[in-house]
């Protein structure tokens, strides 16, 4: 989305490989949110498009959804949905990357001037362009699977098969068969990307949230597109399923625009159109609209974080060694990343959200890039100077202008910065990935920076720390621009209130009123504890209360110790406090 401002926007200034990765990613999520959203219009679309009037065989779309479902099953409706499951994800990610990357090139030609709307145009046509080249074959192979209506004798018994019989018949280049129609089709991405940014700009003058900005750009732009770009849809698709004979009915996509015109005229150029109408504004819409989720990977803080999502209500389903998954009951694509990686590309914009340490932040020097919205309780450690236990050099100060080994060396830098200025002396600080405890043993170092979490590993090296400069934990972090704020504010309170429902537990009891204030000092809640009337007994009262698990069992002596009786402490999964 443009920023409304005179300024260039800062993403397409950064010309780093994570910055020009940030399109693929997004096109990936944007992929499989297409294809789970818009694949049953598809069909019908297909079946439409590939069908005429004088067939007879549908009356329109409503009656080709309902024949579909009627012979075939609901399940007919996602035919031909493996190939755009596979390439779709690819082809949006392709798009969005060169389209990203085009519009980085030009905002370089453009200095500190933001891009025009021309400009997102012709990133758009370019971006639609390259796409076809992958898009050709995929779509070619969709559409010849969605419009096999007998399921006893198929033509193809699956996407595999169908590659086969096609380049059997039409050798390896018919894959490509439509390639020109697919351009043609597809360079109306120019208007799709030109219209969003017109479309982001007059929304942004209505007093409407920038996440409904973005859904409504998406769908009216996506709508835009459709009514230009339709008639060649057609074509494109008629000319690439017709059938595997010599000579071919169809020699090339103009003799199918010719035939169309004189038998069905214009109207023949928009037949099925009603579906592609319906199925692009929530498709493409929720595509645009999608939050991309970074995770650490692996290790104990994605087991964390795994823990920290179910207990979100934030559903989803990852396949074995797939780094993005869909969340199946919000518009949320979790991305799987190195924990170290993953600050940075929250500051860039590469997601809207992510998760790692402190001490990543600091090391990627994104500290005012990024938003630490809440922090996690979990992955709390120290980042120590470690030196031998019976080296010579037993302070920070003494090891000025010494051999230090770390995987932080940018933090590293900036803390011996400061002593050397002091020593007028210069330390020298190297990297390595991991085993740094090794180093000073190995007599590559004479001191080292590492995490130290027990100490088990430090000890065990024959180390000590002199120093912690930086105490850290696990954060929820954003990115400072992004679009998808309510969003983001309602994934950061659900993750809190798993957050507090770790550290409290509710304790109910019943107790004489005459001893309630005593009771209530003991258990105070959140605002004050809830109190009800007991009917049973005269003169007594029912408490609930929220406590400290951690100090549940002295609460509950000292209540017994007041009078209270029936006492009960019950865990709870979630909570809003």
């Amino acid at each position: 989305m443009s920023k409304d401002n005179s300024h260039a926007n800062p993403e397409l200034t950064d010309e780093s490989l994570t910055n020009r990765f940030r399109g693929f990613a997004a096109g990936v999520a944007s992929g499989m949110t297409k294809l789970i959203v818009g694949h049953p219009f598809d069909t019908v679309k297909i079946r439409m498009q590939t069908t005429s009037k004088s067939d007879g065989r549908f009356k329109g779309p409503l009656d080709c959804f309902l024949k579909t479902v009627r012979k075939e099953g609901f399940t007919a409706l996602y035919k031909g949905a493996t190939p755009p499951l596979v390439g779709w994800m690819f082809m949006d990610s392709i798009m969005l990357g060169t389209m990203h990357n085009a519009r980085m090139v030009q905002q370089k030609w453009n200095g500190d001037k933001p891009l025009s709307v021309f400009q997102h145009g012709l990133a758009g046509l370019a971006g639609g362009l390259t796409v076809s080249f992958v898009a050709t074959p995929v779509e070619q192979i969709k559409a010849r699977l969605q419009i096999q209506y007998d399921s006893v004798h198929k033509t193809y018994k699956g996407p595999i098969d169908c590659i086969k019989q096609v380049v059997r018949n039409n050798g390896v280049f018919g894959l490509w068969q439509g390639l020109f129609p697919t351009m043609l089709f597809r360079s109306w991405f120019f208007v799709f990307w030109s219209s969003y940014e017109v479309f982001t700009q007059e929304l942004r003058k209505w007093n409407i949230s920038d996440g409904s900005i973005t859904f409504l750009a998406g769908g009216l732009s996506a709508t835009t597109f459709w009514i230009g770009s339709f008639p060649t849809d057609v074509v494109k698709n008629r000319y690439m399923t017709q059938p595997d004979v010599s000579p071919k009915r169809f020699p090339t996509a103009t003799s199918v625009a010719q035939f169309l015109y004189r038998t069905e005229g214009l109207r023949g150029f928009y037949r099925g159109f009603l579906p592609s109408f319906l199925r692009a504004f929530p498709t493409n819409a929720s595509a645009v609209f999608i939050l991309l989720f970074a995770l650490p990977k692996k290790g104990r803080l994605y087991e964390q974080c795994i823990k920290l999502l179910q207990g979100s209500d934030i559903r989803f389903n990852r396949r074995s060694r797939q780094d993005i998954a869909l969340c199946t009951d919000l518009p949320i694509a979790l991305i799987f990343l190195p924990a170290a990686d993953i600050p940075k590309y929250v500051a860039e914009g590469n997601v809207d959200l992510g998760i790692s340490g402190q001490d990543m932040i600091v090391e990627n020097e994104v500290q005012d890039k990024v938003i630490e919205i809440t922090k996690l309780d979990f992955g709390r450690c120290r980042l120590c100077v470690q030196v031998p236990v019976k080296g010579p050099y037993q302070t920070i100060e003494q090891l000025s202008g010494k051999r230090i080994v770390t995987s932080f060396d940018a933090f590293s830098k900036v803390v011996f910065g400061e002593i050397d200025k002091k020593t007028g002396r210069k330390t020298e600080i190297n990297y390595v990935s991991g085993s740094v405890e090794a180093a000073c043993a190995l007599g590559l170092a004479d001191g080292i920076v590492d995490l130290v979490e027990s100490g088990e590993t430090m000890r065990a090296a024959g180390l000590h720390d002199i120093k912690t400069i930086m105490t850290t934990e696990a954060v929820l972090m954003s990115n400072k621009n992004s679009t998808h704020k309510d969003l983001i504010k309602k994934i950061a309170s659900r993750i809190r209130g798993v957050i507090t429902a770790s550290k409290y537990v509710l304790c109910t009891y019943n107790i004489e009123r005459k001893n309630l204030a005593r009771a209530s000092a003991i258990t105070p809640g959140h605002q004050g504890p809830t109190v009800s009337q007991l009917d049973s007994h005269d003169g007594w009262v029912a408490v609930s209360s929220m406590i400290e698990q951690r100090q549940k069992g002295d609460i509950m002596d000292r209540l017994s110790d007041v009078g209270a009786t029936d006492i009960l402490v019950m865990a709870f999964t979630n909570c809003r406090v």
